[in-house]
């Protein structure tokens, strides 16, 4: 029945909203994936494969910039104690 239903579907030519949690249905199926995350739609051209291809992309890609933030403010942080270093050693000067 599963694979009569697999068939229809891929003959049909309209659209189709399907909620499953069968993997191997969906990428036999499906030619686009629509998840709700965070209150939104993310949409995915592709199949099951693509989809989860794309959404490790994009949590490397977001670790990654976590990364470079954390780099970034501690560079920032690090000039901030430079700066207030030599502040000191300029104001001792003057006394």
């Amino acid at each position: 029945a599963k694979e009569m239903l697999e068939e229809a579907l891929g003959t049909y030519d309209g659209t189709v909203i399907i909620v499953s949690h069968d993997r191997y249905f969906i990428s036999k199926v499906a030619n686009k994936i629509v998840e709700i995350r965070d209150g939104e739609f993310c949409t995915y051209l592709g199949d099951y494969h693509y989809y989860l291809e794309k959404i490790a992309q994009e949590k490397e890609e977001a670790r990654l910039k976590a990364i470079a933030a954390a780099k970034a403010a501690k560079k920032a942080a690090n000039a901030s104690k430079k700066s207030k270093k030599t502040k000191k050693k300029a104001a001792a000067k003057q006394k």
